[in-house]
């Protein structure tokens, strides 16, 4: 029978000597593993050097204090050895910037600096290595302040300043995002300020995020772009057939096409071109509206100008049968301009009195009934969607005859 001494190597063979003879076994004996069962607190700062890691056995109170600003951690484990083996502690793939036993069930090493997600602990003890998984995590950055939180959508090199904390006591390749897109370029500052040049964008309001490392933080609906804004639109007035192209005159249309559309009241342009950030370029449709308001949209971001555009209003040349007997019923036909492409109820008016019926032609004709009258000589009033045009004198009833 034999006591075994102390040790923290792995498998060992034993040899037995009897007088000057001896005789051994290979890999009959080992030792326990050190072990890791617990930690806390399980969260540092990312910047923060000072940190002590105490692993201490599972029989003792698991504690947290400060020393001189050195924050005291306490881990539970057993078999770290009953003397200092050289003994080590690691944070994922990182050891310890120092380790020191302190006893079988206790060793105190300083956490290092990083920024990754949850990481796994371990203990080394001579040649044995324990280890817990996914224990231990740095703070995410966050973000507390954006200075200028507005943007021209044109200007791609405006130097967005964020104000926050966690970003890592040098570069880690801290990345900004605004919304959906990547800054141009991101320098880090320090552990609370990073700059970003911000790339150009029409969006609405968006939210911040700073990535240093595997690990993020954001801020929402904090930076926004400037509108759209809309200052003259040549030519202002169009034929009610449309097809014309009109140039919309602004600012911050952004320094691309983001699908940029026009529309006048509530009809969409036939096609919109961008021209530049101050100019786009329509091809209007059809229409018989009063003045109308101009609307451009680009990206996500929309603006108007009331009563900016308008359409040519319906005009009278000729009628053919322009004198008609006192009993009505005769049709007649007036030809003009500006009817409209379609027929938007249209209406014609002797005097004040409305035709028995109308029927639209073309953009430059419409038939029409008229009904008994026995004025003199009556002007003619065409009514095309809520635009009218006129021609006087152009229409009178057969004068009484006695025979």
């Amino acid at each position: 029978h034999g006591i075994v001494a102390a040790g923290v190597d792995g498998t060992l063979r034993l040899v037995l000597t009897a007088g000057v003879r001896s005789g051994s076994g290979t890999e009959v004996v080992s030792y326990d593993l050190p072990t890791v069962s617990t930690i806390f607190p399980t969260n540092h700062p990312l910047t923060r050097v000072s940190y002590a890691l105490n692993v201490s056995g599972e029989d003792e109170d698991i504690h947290f204090k400060s020393i001189n600003g050195t924050y005291m951690v306490t881990m539970s484990g057993l078999s770290f050895s009953d003397a200092d083996y050289t003994g080590s502690v690691r944070v994922g793939f990182t050891t310890c910037e120092s380790s020191m036993w302190v006893s079988d069930t206790a060793v105190v090493g300083t956490v290092p600096q990083g920024f990754t997600g949850t990481r796994g602990i371990g203990v080394t003890a001579g040649t044995l290595l324990g280890s817990v998984t996914e224990t231990l995590s740095f703070d995410v950055p966050l973000v507390y302040f954006v200075q200028a939180t507005n943007y021209p959508p044109a200007q791609n090199e405006s130097l967005m300043n964020i104000s926050g904390t966690n970003w890592g006591a040098h570069d880690y390749t801290g990345f900004a995002r605004l919304g959906g897109t990547g800054c141009e370029s991101t320098e880090w500052v320090s552990d609370t300020a990073v700059t970003g040049v911000i790339a150009a964008g029409v969006s609405g309001t968006h939210g911040v995020a700073v990535t240093v490392g595997m690990r993020g933080g954001s801020y929402t609906e904090v930076v926004s772009y400037d509108k759209v804004e809309l200052s003259t639109l040549v030519p202002s007035n169009r034929p009610a057939t449309g097809s014309v192209v009109v140039t919309v005159f602004g600012s911050d249309f952004a320094r691309a096409d983001y699908s940029a559309v026009g529309r006048v009241g509530f009809t969409s342009s036939e096609n919109t071109a961008w021209v530049s950030d101050t100019a786009l370029q329509a091809l209007v449709s059809a229409g018989v509206a009063i003045s109308r308001r101009v609307a451009v949209t680009v990206g996500e971001n929309v603006n108007t100008i009331s009563e900016a555009a308008s359409y040519d209003v319906a005009t009278v040349s000729s009628v053919v049968y322009g004198n008609r007997g006192a009993f009505g019923d005769s049709v007649f036909s007036v030809s003009g301009s500006q009817m409209g492409t379609v027929d938007y109820t249209g209406a014609l008016r002797f005097g004040s009195t409305g035709c028995e019926s109308s029927q639209w032609i073309s953009d430059t004709q419409v038939h029409g009934i008229v009904a008994a009258g026995v004025d003199g000589t009556l002007r003619l009033v065409l009514t095309a969607g809520v635009r009218s045009g006129s021609g006087t004198e152009v229409v009178s009833y057969d004068l009484p005859t006695v025979s």
